[in-house]
């Protein structure tokens, strides 16, 4: 194996794992391989990050949602082919820790499209109008009497992508999907989808305009939080982590539980407390 080819289908992707399990970013700090002779010897790359950890911090004392060996030696194992299968999917969601220094509008686009990535890649064969039903649609389409500039674009349109899932039915499934583990994670599950659709579109099609509030960047950190945590739950429930092992571990998750605590101060419509 190449020097490269392990990089970037094993160090990496650990890197990414323990990221999403500390919530801060992980760095690979030192690399080794053996050779064919079977001497360990030591990998020197401008990848590689100094170790500048304060072992006296009580933050390097700050439980991880799940421990190594929580997680499992098997399920170690099964996350490097399914990191594969997701990528860049679960690199995103551990770039948007909370050390970052990133705009929390650039966060929440990126995560945003990261949660409709996710759902392509775990429901692909989602749809909601049948092969055969979008042939009869362009069909009938070609009958209007309208100009046959308007026919084309609407039959690449319904080709091309109105037959399948809308955002709005992506975020509800994957809401469904860790309504389980975490179903406190999106608050008012309408309000939160609408929220998350409006801040998407509007970032993406510049329809936002001005300098935002603070009241709204507070509710978009908010809503770019629930993001990061919705991902990564699903990502784990994907690696095959019980729904009771990951409740627990959510329920005594200090980064988790402070998010809930400021949810409902910083997006109250969203998140209203009981």
């Amino acid at each position: 194996m190449r020097i490269d080819a392990a990089w970037n289908g094993f160090v990496r992707q650990t890197s990414t794992l323990l990221t999403l399990l500390h919530g801060k970013n992980c760095p690979p700090v030192a690399f080794e391989i053996r050779s064919d002779e079977g001497r360990w010897c030591t990998v020197h790359c401008p990848d590689l990050e100094d170790e500048t950890t304060d072992v006296t911090s009580a933050k390097a004392e700050e439980a991880p949602l799940l421990t190594r060996s929580q997680l499992g030696l098997e399920r170690l194992a099964s996350w490097f082919p399914l990191a594969r299968k997701l990528s860049p999917i679960p690199h995103l969601v551990a770039n948007s820790t909370d050390d970052t220094d990133r705009s929390v509008e650039s966060l929440l686009l990126e995560l945003s499209t990261a949660a409709e990535g996710l759902y392509r890649r775990l429901y692909p064969d989602a749809r909601r109008l049948s092969p055969e039903q979008v042939t009869e649609v362009a069909r009938k389409v070609q009958s209007l009497d309208v100009d046959q500039q308007a026919k084309d674009i609407l039959c690449s349109a319904i080709k091309i992508y109105l037959w399948g899932p809308s955002l709005s039915n992506r975020l509800k499934q994957l809401a469904e999907d860790v309504d389980g583990v975490i179903p406190d994670v999106v608050g008012n599950s309408k309000k939160w989808n609408n929220a998350i659709q409006k801040a998407r579109n509007g970032f993406a099609h510049h329809l936002e305009k001005g300098v935002i509030t603070n009241d709204e960047a507070y509710a978009y950190y908010t809503l770019r939080q629930s993001l990061r945590w919705l991902l990564t739950c699903r990502i784990l429930i994907e690696l095959g982590v019980p729904h009771t092992d990951l409740a627990k571990a959510f329920s005594r998750y200090e980064r988790y539980q402070r998010f809930l605590r400021n949810a409902s101060r910083d997006a109250p419509d969203i998140y209203m407390s009981e």
